[in-house]
């Protein structure tokens, strides 16, 4: 049976796409219902190299690289991480997880604004290989930030209670799989509400 959703996110050394090295990759898959405990314990992770990366022609750039020295010691662990692996293996380890746990041509894609993680992902996917292939189906990419604001009626991006749920819940600003959980959270709030 197809997993219902896969969330995936890149935190990046730039706010431009096609320069973007990637330094972490986190995702989730599963069924709207699921615990995010059950999803993290299931999902996706890791750190990344950038020499690769930069090799490629990507560039970290001076704004964002400030703007993680002003995030918090939990999120800057990623700058720090020993655990990286080369972009080519995440990259490939992220197809074969994806594969895995049931990603598949049904499952609808959500990213939070994939004009810029799609791009990102696209741009390396086309330098490392010189062709694009992807472990979802393509056609069931969807922006996260539209579908929260058509189900909660705002304009923001956010579910009118996002701070208290993500609070709640304990996540970490800025860490990858917990933004991918972040967004769970929010629409699967509003899938139990229709459902129920």
């Amino acid at each position: 049976m197809s997993n219902q959703f896969l969330i995936f996110d890149f935190e990046t050394l730039s706010n431009i796409p096609l320069q973007a090295p990637i330094i972490s990759l986190g995702a989730v898959s599963g069924n709207f219902g699921d615990s995010i405990s059950d999803l993290r314990e299931t999902g996706f992770y890791c750190n990344i190299k950038t020499k690769e990366q930069t090799d490629l022609g990507l560039q970290p750039n001076k704004e964002t690289v400030k703007w993680w020295f002003s995030q918090g010691p939990e999120a800057q662990a990623v700058l720090n991480a020993k655990d990286k692996i080369s972009v080519s293996d995440a990259l490939k380890n992220f197809a074969t997880w994806c594969k895995s746990v049931g990603v598949d041509k049904n499952t609808k894609t959500f990213i939070r604004a994939p004009h810029f993680d799609m791009t990102i992902y696209e741009n390396i996917l086309f330098k490392l290989y010189g062709k694009i292939d992807y472990p979802f189906n393509h056609w069931k990419i969807r922006d996260t930030r539209t579908a929260i604001d058509i189900m909660y009626d705002v304009d923001n991006g956010y579910a009118p209670n996002a701070k208290e749920i993500i609070k709640e819940a304990g996540l970490v600003e800025h860490n990858a799989i917990d933004d991918c959980l972040k967004d769970y959270l929010q629409l699967n709030q509003y899938y139990e509400a229709i459902k129920g």
